[in-house]
């Protein structure tokens, strides 16, 4: 992961400053932030600044300045719940926080407000607000009821394939030419025959992922 991040961060014309791995079945990061952040640089300044007043001081601990965001990769939803109260208490909360789609967890609403704040790219599906795929829920709601796993990523994927199927058997011989606003996200077919998927942003507010507003909602597919 870090290294495909890093190759995209790089070839983007950005820079990996700080990096480091954490124990995912622990609890406390904050060495972890710490030696990233750098806010004992900030401590030790102070202790030096005392030593040469010869009074104390009031003070907040800075991070180093020179950060532009901060990528957490979780594991799973647990640690993103754990990490990011962790960076504001190490006074990194002025700092934007990205993450991946699986430090969202939709059972958990509560649970999601420790991670409010936090940008990641996500499919469609697990976004409220968008008409069309409501649409596509309520009629799925009435020929199954509730046997349908309304917020499965899975059953996105399902629905997608089949509306990719039904594409590509209409195309007359031109895959490239397919594209699909589908559940799991806008979806073409490339040159070499492979689906390329581009996601939506999102952004976590009061529990829940909210689409960020320079993020135009995509049609999807209106027939279940």
């Amino acid at each position: 992961m870090i290294e495909a991040f890093t190759r995209e961060l790089t070839a983007g014309g950005g820079s990996l400053i700080a990096q480091t791995s954490y124990d995912s079945t622990g609890h406390d990061y904050g060495v972890e932030l710490e030696s990233v952040l750098r806010t004992s640089d900030s401590q030790a300044r102070r202790q030096r600044l005392q030593t040469v007043l010869g009074t104390k001081l009031n003070f907040e601990p800075r991070h180093r300045a020179d950060i532009e965001f901060v990528f957490i990769v979780p594991e799973n939803a647990t640690n993103a719940r754990l990490l990011a109260p962790q960076l504001r208490y190490y006074y990194a909360g002025d700092i934007a926080s990205y993450s991946l789609s699986n430090a969202y967890d939709s059972d958990s609403t509560d649970a999601n407000r420790d991670i409010d704040g936090l940008r990641y790219p996500e499919m469609p599906w697990m976004v409220g607000g968008d008409s069309s795929i409501d649409a596509i829920r309520s009629s799925i709601e009435q020929a199954w009821g509730n046997r349908v796993a309304w917020r499965s990523r899975l059953f996105a994927f399902g629905y997608d394939a089949c509306q990719l199927m039904l594409a590509l058997s209409g195309a007359h011989g031109h895959p490239a030419d397919v594209q699909v606003a589908g559940l799991t996200g806008l979806l073409r077919v490339d040159a070499t025959g492979r689906v390329q998927r581009s996601l939506i942003w999102v952004q976590m507010r009061d529990g829940e992922p909210k689409r960020l507003a320079d993020d135009a909602p995509p049609a999807a597919a209106a027939s279940p």
